[in-house]
This record gives structure tokens, sequence and C-alpha cells, in this order.
């Protein structure tokens, strides 16, 4: 895990122009300068764990704030933080948001339009994500079941060994924190994001509970066997009832499915330009 965090800062650092804050209190007395200030995807609007910064409550007073595609993971707002969720979400000038239902918690609330748009990752093509990929040398297989799990209900493990006698192939699975519970043949902790990526397109099948590795099997293509976490699956729910996939019974995804949903994000990502546009411009 030690070495996982390290391969994470090291792509962090190859990727992206960071400015590192020790602290919240340093991030609100010193916040970084610039024309808009940006917003969302994973839980950044988590009603039950705020966290200020993901709101934008840095941003000097008066600053332009929008969202695109933010998430709040759940479908309900304790009563105690109403009131500072939706203070703070107002101060938004455009509003995006990732799942469907949120739609219709946040718009009675605020003054502006709350558009529905795909995840960021959606606006990236696999050839851009490929570019991205680091081999992963400690692979034991070349053809294998890619098994990405944040969660890991045991009942899980069943419908995994179905699929394995099905294909007649080994299950390699990264782990993320301590679940231990996969029956997998090669079990991965210190995986960075690109060997992630490499892992899974070489995958011949992705079986996943979590969002993003659901996200990158459609942009990738891959057939996948996508199972709702047991916590938060609203995420999920959504992206399922987008793309029409069968989360409930775990259907896997081929050419003819691909090429429907291929479609749809190539739709999607013109909505999401033109609001980006929009929203910045306004």
């Amino acid at each position: 895990m030690q070495r996982r965090k390290r391969c994470f800062e090291k792509f962090a650092q190859e990727t992206q122009t960071q400015i590192k804050y020790a602290t919240d209190v340093e991030l609100f007395l010193n916040p970084p300068v610039a024309d808009i200030y940006i917003s969302g995807s994973d839980q950044v609007w988590n009603p039950v764990a705020m966290h200020e910064d993901l709101f934008l409550a840095y941003a000097p007073k008066g600053s332009k704030k929008i969202s695109y595609a933010a998430s709040m993971g759940c479908e309900k707002i304790p009563d105690a933080n109403k009131n500072h969720f939706y203070e703070m979400v107002s101060e938004y000038s455009a509003i995006s948001v990732r799942e469907d239902t949120i739609i219709d918690i946040i718009s009675p609330n605020v003054e502006v339009c709350v558009h529905h748009n795909i995840d960021p990752v959606f606006l990236k093509s696999h050839a851009e994500w490929q570019v991205l990929e680091k081999k992963y040398d400690k692979l034991k297989y070349e053809e294998f079941i890619f098994v990405y799990a944040i969660e890991w209900n045991l009942d899980y493990n069943d419908r995994l060994t179905k699929l394995k006698e099905e294909m007649g192939l080994p299950v390699v699975s990264v782990n993320i924190g301590n679940i231990k519970n996969v029956r997998a043949d090669q079990v991965i902790y210190d995986a960075s994001p690109n060997e992630f990526l490499y892992l899974l397109n070489r995958a011949r099948c992705v079986v996943a509970t979590s969002f993003h590795a659901i996200a990158m099997s459609i942009i990738y293509n891959k057939p996948f066997l996508a199972l709702a976490g047991l916590d938060k699956p609203t995420r999920i729910q959504s992206i399922a009832r987008h793309f029409d996939i069968d989360v409930e019974n775990g259907l896997r995804y081929g050419e003819a499915e691909f090429a429907k949903i291929n479609k749809i994000i190539e739709a999607d990502c013109v909505v999401a330009h033109k609001y980006l546009k929009s929203a910045i411009e306004l």
C-alpha cells in the first residue's frame, strides 16, 4: 500500500500541474488565483461528510464557481447539513451534476438551472487514455479476468467463480484498502493509475464494484460484469440507467451493445462541451 501511494504521487506529478497545501487553513488563507474555479465528479458534494474545499469555499469572494458532473454519492441530505449544503451550492454560477437523481433534489433549492452531464473520464477517448498506460511488470498471466473491488460482498465470489469457469481464465484482482475476500488467482495492491489502465485494457473481461472501473470498461469497450456496490450504489445505478445497462443481472456487453453505447458517449460529449463553454463564458 505504501508502494501504491508512491505510485499515485508520481503519476499525479507527471500528469498534473499541482499546488500543494499542508492544511485546509493554509488553502483558505492563500487560495490559488484563477479566473474560474471548477469542481466535479466523485462525491465532491457528499452531504454527509462535507468538505468545504470540495465546494470551492476557499475561492475569493465574488469568484466565478461552476461545477461539472458533481456527485453527491447518495440521495439524501441530512437535515442538520441542508442549510449549509445549499448555502455553498448556491454560490455556483452554473451547476452540472453526474447522477440523474440529484437534479430533483437540488433544483428546487437553487436559482440556476441544474444540468446533467456525463463523468469527465468520458471526455477523453480510448486512444487518449491508452497513451497513459504503463506495463505492470508483476502480472502473472497473459489472458485473465480483471477484478477491481472497492468493496466486496462474499456472494459475489459465486458469480465470479461461475464467470471464471465459463471463460476458462484466471482472475487478477486489484484491490483498494484491505479487501482480502475476492476469490482471485493474483491479488494486486500496488498498481498505479496508469498500471490500472494497462491491466484493464489487457483483460478479456472486467468485474467491478467501482463506478470508475465500470466507466473505464465502457470507454475501452471491454466486456464487463457490473456489480452494484454495497455502499452508495446510486452512482452505479445512474450510469446503468444512462447506458441502459442491467446492473442487477450483471449482463456482459459485447460489440453490438458497445456500438450503441459509443454513440451515446459521442452525444454526451457534445452536450458536455456545450455546457462547459456556456458556463465558462457566463
